[in-house]
C-alpha cells in the first residue's frame, strides 16, 4: 500500500521486521541479480536472528532448481517446482499462523 511520497525503502525494511512469515523466493534469476532483492534478503536474516526458537519466520521457496547461498543451507526449502512441496509450504505456514493465533 505505497502512496505517491512515501519512502518505499524505509516502508520495505519495516514491513519486513513486523512480518510474521517471510518467503523468500528463490530462482537462478534473483540469486544473481544485485540491488535490492539481497538487502531484503540480508533483512530478512537479521529479523530472524530475533526470532524466538520454535518459531517459523523464514522459508526459503525455490521456484525452480537452483543453487542454495551458504547462508540458507541450514533452512529446510519448499521447493514448490516438485509434487506435493506447495502443499508442505501451505501446512508450515497455517502451523505457524495457529502459534500466533494461540
Amino acid at each position: 500500500e505505497l502512496l505517491p511520497g512515501m519512502d518505499w525503502d524505509r516502508e520495505i525494511v519495516h514491513e519486513i521486521k513486523t512480518s510474521h512469515i517471510f518467503l523468500f523466493c528463490l530462482s537462478e534469476n534473483s540469486l544473481n541479480k544485485r540491488g535490492f532483492i539481497q538487502k531484503e534478503l540480508k533483512q530478512a536474516l537479521k529479523t530472524y536472528e530475533t526470532i524466538p526458537l520454535g518459531q517459523t519466520y523464514f522459508i526459503p521457496v525455490r521456484l525452480e532448481k537452483c543453487d542454495v547461498p551458504e547462508e540458507l543451507s541450514k533452512f529446510q526449502f519448499a521447493d514448490i517446482f516438485r509434487n506435493g512441496e506447495f502443499d508442505k509450504l501451505v501446512k508450515a505456514i497455517k502451523k505457524q499462523w495457529d502459534k500466533l493465533k494461540a
